[in-house]
C-alpha cells in the first residue's frame, strides 16, 4: 500500500473509532436510563478494637 493510501486509511480508521466511541457512550447512557443504576451489592464491615 502506498503512503498516501496508508495515511487516508489511518485517518478513516481514527474517525471511525471516534464515532464508534461516541455511539457507545450514547448507547450506554440509554441502557442505564432504561435499566436504572446497578443494584447495591452486599458488603461486609469488620471492626477491630474499640
Amino acid at each position: 500500500m502506498n503512503e498516501e493510501k496508508q495515511a487516508d486509511y489511518d485517518e478513516a480508521r481514527i474517525s471511525t473509532a471516534l464515532e464508534a466511541s461516541d455511539h457507545l457512550d450514547t448507547v450506554l447512557e440509554r441502557l442505564v436510563g432504561l435499566v436504572g443504576p446497578p443494584a447495591p451489592r452486599a458488603f461486609t464491615l469488620t471492626f477491630a478494637g474499640q
